[in-house]
């Protein structure tokens, strides 16, 4: 289904699932889960990397303002300096020298320009931050986020706060049903607030009046690329945008709590899509449509130049775009990212993969007069731990018109990648139980015709009610399982939490636990060398306390050190 694979791909779009056979040529078929190619995984470990980069280097220590909110690499160095080929090996692992992977950051290396910011700064907060994080403190999942919003409008929050109000679920003209459906599921929504939701505001009390905020843009994400194959100058080359996930509280308030499905780049106050529309969340498009100021060029972090011109990261992205294009063979652009990163991976490949298809348009031969890059790229994403993004039709337009991949990659007890979408989630999951998979892989015939019905459904009932719980996931999915794997649970656990009600816990959801299932997965004898005590890079994971937990940012407080002799980190 889909787009066919063109007639004849380079090794690296096969690779990212665009031969002939889609993931089966790349290594993956997921009807086959214990199965993966070494070159595949490899390949995904390396986009995992470069997303826990967008962690390891954000400033979290609210005294210092230089970094609070930027990256805390110091001017000249690189974000994905430290990603050695020694660097995730674990201290006791043999690794004979003519088998030992590369390092990430011989894969990959940040570009320079005089003029463009590898690294990407966003804006979250919406329009009306201060009502909507007053909400996810007082506890409320996403639909509540919604009615705090319309209520800070109804008590003069002004033109800012009356586009909340559009998403207001209650017992409005939608009908009673509407109203209770959303009340369900907007607190269903909410379980992964209470879970991972960020418990740092990024915003500042506003000096002048001691009352409300002041938005700034923070660290969202940044920009990689790969040697050119084989060393030629001609040599393909892959680009890579990367993304971060959620860690402050006006991300998550902003963006996971603004659930409405708004029209593909429409940026009114009342956009909502009707579900023969391309819909798409409206918070995780905001965050990647909404103009922040950008870094300097020169030094990639701290904050933005006075008076810098607000940028939205989406033109960012299609201006980097142009330069490499311009300079390097470019055959691929992927995307990857974690949490809300997996989500904004997402909505960048669509939107990369419609730029791409109007730069390689006919009759646009003369905007790309003089690139290297003569063939169009192929779009991929790799997404960790994604939420849903958009409809059926922002799906079916994802693969089917812009020939975007995506491979999702999922624990099977994250919350996070089973919302939005609470009608979807609960008929796929009856459907799975009586053995129909239609969540799998969207390409699948299955899938689609449950999508079809569902679309078909909700556009004949659309006077009455509001598809907004009619997300879809894009791609094809890979899913590791944390409770279930014996090798990961001889030195970690991701216990479930709650006292009456067991619910998935946030280490469900850490980027180094599926790190480290990835590593497993398809690996000879199911064992690997990543290092274990990443496990506790930023949480309480191994299973030997003996470990200190959440090292990463103070490792000599907590013995833990490079070792000299080969640069592997171990605690001692």
């Amino acid at each position: 289904m889909g787009i066919q694979a063109p007639v004849k791909t380079t090794p690296g779009q096969e690779l990212r699932g665009h031969g002939e056979n889609g993931w089966k040529d790349a290594g993956w078929d997921y009807t086959q889960p214990t199965q993966l190619s070494p070159q595949l995984r490899e390949l995904i470990l390396h986009y995992g990397q470069l997303a826990q980069a967008t962690y390891d280097n954000l400033g979290l220590n609210p005294c210092d303002a230089a970094t609070w909110g930027y990256t805390t690499t110091p001017p000249g160095t690189s974000l994905i300096d430290y990603l050695t080929a020694d660097y995730p090996l674990d201290p006791d692992a043999k690794v004979a020298a003519g088998s030992r992977s590369p390092g990430t950051r011989d894969v990959y290396h940040v570009p320079k320009s005089e003029r463009l910011s590898a690294v990407i700064y966003a804006q979250a907060g919406g329009d009306n931050p201060d009502a909507a994080i007053a909400a996810v403190d007082a506890g409320a999942g996403s639909a509540e986020v919604a009615a705090a919003l319309a209520a800070a409008q109804q008590a003069g929050g002004g033109a800012a706060a009356s586009a909340a109000a559009t998403r207001t679920p209650g017992w409005g003209h939608w009908g009673i049903l509407d109203g209770a459906v959303d009340g369900v599921f907007g607190f269903l929504a909410g379980i992964p607030t209470a879970i991972i939701g960020g418990a740092r505001p990024l915003f500042k009390q506003n000096p002048a009046t001691g009352r409300g905020t002041v938005p700034r843009p923070a660290f969202m994400g940044y920009v990689a690329m790969s040697p050119a194959a084989g060393g030629a100058a001609n040599g393909e080359v892959d680009v890579a945008f990367v993304w971060r996930g959620t860690i402050f509280k006006e991300e998550w308030a902003a963006n996971f709590g603004s659930d409405q499905l708004v029209r593909w780049r429409d940026m009114s106050k009342d956009g909502h899509a009707l579900p023969w529309q391309v819909g798409v969340h409206r918070g995780f498009q905001d965050l990647y449509m909404r103009p922040a100021p950008q870094p300097d060029p020169k030094t990639l972090t701290g904050a933005p130049p006075a008076g810098a011109k607000p940028t939205a990261p989406r033109d960012v992205v299609h201006n980097w775009i142009a330069e490499l294009c311009r300079r390097h063979n470019v055959t691929t652009i992927t995307t990857t990212g974690h949490s809300l990163g997996g989500a904004l991976s997402t909505v960048s490949a669509f939107d990369i993969g419609e730029e791409v298809d109007r730069l390689w348009a006919p009759g646009n031969e003369a905007e790309r007069a003089g690139w290297r890059t003569a063939a169009k790229p192929t779009v991929t994403a790799f997404a960790f731990a994604p939420p849903r993004v958009g409809n059926w039709n922002f799906v079916r337009t994802f693969r089917d018109k812009h020939n975007v991949n995506q491979l999702r990659i999922c624990n099977i007890h994250d919350a996070v990648p089973k919302v939005p979408g609470g009608w979807v989630q609960l008929l796929t999951s009856f459907l799975y139980e009586l053995g129909i998979d239609v969540y799998s892989d969207m390409d699948s015939p299955a899938a689609r015709a449950f999508a079809g019905f569902y679309t078909a459904v909700s556009a004949a009932t659309a006077l009455f009610w509001r598809s907004r719980w009619g997300y879809f996931h894009a791609g094809t999915i890979m899913e590791v399982d944390s409770d279930s794997d014996p090798a990961f649970n001889e030195v970690g656990s991701t216990p479930r939490s709650g006292r009456f009600v067991k619910l998935p816990s946030g280490k469900h959801h850490n980027l180094e636990v599926y790190l480290y299932l990835l590593s497993l997965k398809g690996a000879a004898g199911g064992t690997t060398t990543r290092n274990k005590l990443f496990l506790n890079k930023g949480d309480d994971i191994l299973e030997d306390k003996t470990f200190p937990a959440d090292w990463w940012r103070a490792p000599l407080d907590r013995r833990y050190r490079l070792r000299p002799q080969d640069g592997r980190w171990e605690h001692y």
